[in-house]
């Protein structure tokens, strides 16, 4: 009995303990104000937990807090909530800030703020300031037109480690940091290059394209002039409407009058007529804007648009302004980013860090680059004039499809692709189970929304003026991939979108490329769009209940894979198969999603089955155009055309510009008989 009670006495002790314990645990708040100079900060102190008040801090020394012993300390009494309160102002950044918050469960919220009216500005630039005359040893390089006007100034003090040699970039290369890009007055200037605007002409001396040519002629142009220049880059369509390329020059051959680039050269060969400019050539700085770094002598040679004053010239320096690493609720509002060399914020494996009400402009490659983790994303956040993308989403399980939910919501996108023309959209999406909705995506060269992987969204987005400067090329774009199913496209609005003049294929507006299977694209409302739906080739997609106004052909579906990609279908070095043998395609979790996968070698492989196009409204639209050889690869059923429609507002072809212009009168026969409008109230205005 002793023993008995002797133990109850322990237990109920222990028990107490753990209450008390937990009686004095609490949730811990301490917010930092900083400022740009670091003098007008504070720090308030909940009930003195801290051993003093901090005072004087920088945003890099907020950035160094927050990761030192004060808030372990802190954390042995709670679950401890940082707030950074940034005063209005620039803040220069000499260092990416890094953060990897919430490694431990007794980590909060850390939130990085900003003042509501969005003053608060980090700048991967400085200020360059000391300009003057060109000095004569450099006029003879410098053409007539510009001489007197030229300045010059000494980049020495930035330079570190050494200006890069230029890099190859654009269509199938990963992204990597401009040398760096010139500012004035807020605004990106033009590095020196032929011509100054847009494009010139190559004069190919081969009969064909073919991979490995790196000769070619420019038309029009007297290129004795760049003999002395070392580091030109030409930029180009070489030979694909749909890929350009940044490649740096060898030599400028003289005696054959023909440009000759580095190894390996353009990837798909050399053609004449395509597209070309010659960039960063001090031998072409011949307008005002225009500017040129000798690597050599780290010398900026600048011909300034009006008279220079104190703080008008920003160089780009940093790569990243802000790498999130294996975090854990973090939020980041109100504040602008701007002029990174690479991408501006970096969220790396973590878990709830969101961006919202903030400004991304002049990176030098994307805005947002999320990889890993999940439950992440951007939300009512603006990005514009980058130089390679938007926003790169990327995670979630292919093998098991386990999604990320990575997200981009609310959020608008436009002018994305300055220094990089293809392949560079708004938002990629990759993965398993990620989504882009309710943003504004406009004024591209090339593709708005690409998406590989599985059970993706893309729904209420307002896409427009995209695939400006290109050919073959869709504004919601994926290909070569049997395996990546299930993405949902609904309720968006695709209009004004027609692609590069005199081109063979045109713009598409949903463009499942080379074989792309198991997509449905619902709902959506398209205007004016080349050739709204274009399936090339593939399986199991579901085409319905779309608007489609003034856009021909409404559907394409071919057989390539049963001809001219036939070979390639059947190849185990290319990507079809490949793809098909890295995820379980044929054992669940995938035979329970996607049952055609599972027997797709022995379901005529590389023929297109089991598409369905139903309920659509055709408005001014021509017929459907079905390949020879696809045929049996869809089913029409219960679509509509012009009779079928009233619109409830009498407007012309070109006033309906709003999605409220294109709703329906409920006495129309499409309605009547099974149409069901797009959900235009949803839809991002």
């Amino acid at each position: 009995m002793f023993f008995k009670i002797k133990l109850k006495l322990l237990i109920c002790a222990f028990l107490l303990l753990i209450c008390i314990s937990n009686g004095q645990t609490e949730n811990i708040t301490q917010t930092i104000k900083v400022s740009v100079d670091g003098k007008d900060t504070s720090a308030l102190c909940k009930k003195n937990e801290l051993s003093k008040c901090l005072d004087g801090l920088t945003l890099e020394g907020a950035f160094e807090w927050i990761r030192g012993p004060e808030v372990d300390r802190m954390r042995r009494g709670g679950k401890v909530s940082v707030t950074i309160q940034l005063s209005p102002g620039i803040y220069r950044l000499s260092a990416p800030l890094v953060t990897n918050w919430g490694a431990t469960d007794s980590h909060g919220m850390l939130a990085i703020i900003g003042p509501n009216t969005g003053a608060a500005v980090i700048s991967g630039a400085h200020v360059v300031n000391e300009f003057s005359l060109v000095r004569d040893s450099q006029l003879k390089k410098i053409p007539d037109e510009a001489k007197g006007h030229v300045l010059e100034a000494s980049l020495k003090s930035f330079n570190a480690g050494g200006w890069r040699s230029p890099v190859e970039r654009g269509f199938g290369r990963s992204t990597s940091p401009v040398l760096l890009e010139v500012f004035s007055r807020g605004e990106p200037m033009q590095v020196a290059g032929w011509p100054d605007n847009g494009f010139g002409r190559i004069i190919e001396y081969s009969s064909t394209p073919t991979k490995g040519d790196k000769r070619f002629g420019i038309e029009g142009h007297d290129i004795t002039r760049l003999i002395e220049d070392p580091d030109i880059v030409a930029k180009g369509y070489f030979a694909r409407d749909w890929a350009e390329e940044s490649i740096p020059v060898e030599k400028i051959d003289i005696e054959r009058n023909e440009i000759v680039l580095s190894d390996p050269g353009p990837q798909f060969g050399i053609k004449n007529g395509m597209r070309v400019r010659l960039e960063n050539a001090l031998s072409e700085l011949d307008h005002a804007g225009e500017w040129y770094l000798d690597r050599g002598t780290d010398i900026l040679y600048f011909w300034p648009l009006r008279a220079l004053k104190a703080g008008d010239v920003e160089v780009s320096l940093l790569d990243t302004l802000l790498k999130v690493v294996g975090a854990k609720d973090v939020r980041i509002a109100n504040l602008q980013f701007e002029k990174s060399r690479g991408d501006a914020l970096t969220i790396t494996d973590s878990e709830n860090v969101v961006l919202e009400k903030s400004l991304i402009r002049y990176t030098g490659n994307r805005g947002v680059v999320i990889s890993g983790g999940r439950n992440s994303g951007l939300r009512e956040v603006s990005i514009e004039n980058t130089g390679e993308g938007g926003v790169v989403l990327q995670g979630g399980a292919r093998k098991t499809l386990i999604p990320a939910n990575l997200f981009v919501d609310s959020c608008k996108i436009t002018r994305f692709s300055r220094l990089s023309s293809t392949y560079r959209p708004a938002v990629l999406l990759r993965g398993v189970g990620n989504k882009v909705v309710h943003c504004t995506i406009s004024d591209a060269p090339h593709s708005a929304i690409m998406f590989y992987g599985n059970d993706h969204l893309i729904a209420f987005n307002n896409i427009s003026d995209v695939v400006q400067d290109t050919d073959d090329a869709g504004a919601i774009y994926t290909g070569r991939n049997w395996t990546a199913r299930g993405t949902v496209i609904e309720g968006n609005f695709l209009h004004d979108i027609g692609g590069r003049k005199n081109g063979q294929h045109g713009a598409m507006g949903v463009y499942l490329d080379d074989q792309s299977s198991g997509v449905t694209v619902r709902g959506n409302l398209f205007a004016r769009v080349t050739q709204p739906v274009f399936i090339g080739g593939g399986r199991d997609n579901l085409v319905e209940q779309n608007m489609i106004f003034y856009s021909s052909p409404a559907l394409h579906l071919d057989a390539r894979g049963l001809n001219w990609q036939r070979a390639e279908t059947f190849d185990h070095k290319k990507p079809w198969l490949q793809s098909l043998d890295s995820v379980p395609y044929n054992r669940p979790p995938y035979s329970d999603r996607y049952p055609h996968l599972a027997d797709i070698r022995k379901d005529d492989l590389g023929a297109p089955k089991y598409n369905v196009a139903r309920h659509n409204l055709m408005i001014g639209s021509s017929p459907f155009d079905i390949k020879k050889g696809a045929e049996s690869g869809i089913t029409l059923k219960n679509n509509f055309w012009d009779r079928d429609a009233i619109f409830l507002k009498l407007l012309s072809p070109e006033q309906r510009r709003q999605p409220d212009d294109f709703r329906l009168d409920q006495s129309s026969p499409a309605i009547m008989n099974g149409f069901v409008m797009p959900s235009l109230d949803k839809m991002a205005y």
